[in-house]
């Protein structure tokens, strides 16, 4: 299954900020997660799971 990519532009929600105004605060290290990505890795991982015992 396609999933739909993603058109908007880049940091259209930060709403006027920067990325470095909105992560300047943040502690490092820092990992910062797509979480939908890394659902639709999950799915896949199931998948290979499934499929190859």
């Amino acid at each position: 299954m396609m999933e739909a990519m993603d058109r908007r532009p880049a940091f259209q929600l930060l709403d006027g900020r920067t990325p470095e105004e909105l992560f300047s605060d943040l502690p490092t290290p820092c990992y910062i997660i797509d979480e939908a990505g890394l659902q639709r890795n999950g799915k896949i991982l199931s998948s290979v799971i499934k499929n190859t015992g």
